[in-house]
């Protein structure tokens, strides 16, 4: 007859420890005083603005740029002569005549910035932008010089209606025109570049246009 086995003694359930009950491991990371939900201070500050911060920060960051684009862009000053084509001979006369020199100031008013035109007119024209322009009813061909100073503006649109001329005179014979000095250039008052209004306004309208972006991808997010 045998004898009874002695009864086994329960084995332990591991049970996971949990929440406070547990114990931080030697060597772990220990959380920072500093709540985690807490932002930072650009962060909290940029929160607390109104809604349509981005536009007066675009405003004004385009006003800044527009005065400084009108402060330190150089000036640009221009200058006008007036070059009238007149008839010399017309074999028909009258209006016919006239026409004909309307049609030889076009003509003339595409060869005032032709280099052999602009060589003859010699180093004022050199440092400066050049560009004629004409009337579709009169015979007269208006040449702008653009430079840096107000007399080398003058200089420069002068030279070229000289030059000008003296091609016209050469071909006189053969195109039944002439060409002479109606109006020499006068001194310019003021720049034409930069307009600092146009600048200002410019740079305003672009800068509050690109305020309005994050405004309206913001909506669009909390659009569902």
């Amino acid at each position: 007859m045998t004898a009874p086995s002695a009864p086994s003694a329960p084995s332990a359930e591991l049970v996971p420890v949990t929440g406070a009950d547990a114990a931080p491991a030697s060597g772990a990371a220990r959380p920072s005083g500093r709540p985690s939900g807490l932002l930072p201070p650009l962060r909290r500050w940029a929160a607390g603005l109104p809604g349509w911060w981005p536009v007066a920060a675009g405003a004004l960051l385009g006003l800044l740029l527009g005065g400084a684009w009108a402060v330190l862009t150089p000036p640009r000053y221009a200058a006008t002569s007036q070059v009238v084509v007149e008839p010399v001979r017309s074999a028909e006369g009258g209006d016919p005549a006239v026409m004909a020199a309307v049609g030889w100031a076009q003509l003339y008013g595409r060869l005032a910035t032709d280099p052999a035109v602009l060589a003859d007119a010699g180093a004022p024209v050199r440092d400066a932008e050049l560009r004629a322009a004409t009337s579709p009813d009169a015979p007269v061909v208006e040449i702008t010089a653009t430079a840096g100073r107000p007399a080398l503006a003058v200089t420069a649109a002068d030279a070229l209606a000289g030059a000008l001329i003296r091609h016209g005179e050469q071909a006189a014979d053969a195109t039944g025109a002439r060409l002479s000095l109606l109006l020499p250039a006068a001194a310019p008052a003021a720049p034409v570049t930069p307009a600092p209004l146009v600048c200002v306004a410019t740079a305003l309208t672009a800068g509050t246009l690109l305020g309005t972006f994050p405004l309206l991808l913001g909506r669009r997010r909390r659009t569902p």
